[in-house]
């Protein structure tokens, strides 16, 4: 796979880096990106920050990353699983986990990532929650429209 067959996208975590990137650029410091996918993040983090760090479970998923952000300086691309790498303490300006953090103990996940944080960090965490009350069901209903109109002009990925 090439290069310039990665291509950006959106779809409804995408939606959300704009966002995760302008907070990374007032940090300008060292990122942690949590299931990073295929590297679209990394690659829009690097531009603003001093380091990024990609990591994922899924073999696949890092080969892309890593072609997408080939040439590219500040970033590093590791297939492992965040419960089990070992980091330092105070290692991360800004954590991110992007549709990640339901895949993981959260408690665990939480407490891993206080200690990655250096004082003052950030954790940007984009979620999913399941839908448990008359009213998460109903909102959801009404918002279908607009996530599929916006999925549509989007050309969702």
């Amino acid at each position: 796979m090439q290069g310039s067959e990665l291509v950006d996208y959106w779809n409804h975590n995408s939606a959300y880096h704009p966002m995760i990137v302008s907070t990374a650029e007032k940090l300008d410091g060292d990122v942690l990106d949590v299931g990073c996918g295929e590297g679209l993040l990394v690659e829009r983090l690097a531009g603003v920050s001093r380091s990024v760090t990609g990591i994922d479970r899924d073999e696949r998923a890092i080969r892309q990353a890593i072609v997408r952000t080939a040439g590219l300086t500040n970033t590093t691309l590791l297939e492992a699983d965040f419960t089990e790498i070992e980091v330092a303490p105070d290692s991360y300006d800004l954590i991110t986990c992007v549709a990640v953090l339901h895949h993981l103990d959260l408690e665990s996940a939480l407490r891993r990532s206080a200690e990655m944080l250096r004082p003052g960090g950030r954790l940007l965490v984009v979620g999913l929650s399941a839908n448990k009350s008359v009213g998460d069901y109903v909102r959801s209903v009404l918002l279908l429209p607009v996530v599929r109109v916006l999925s549509t002009i989007h050309r969702e990925a």
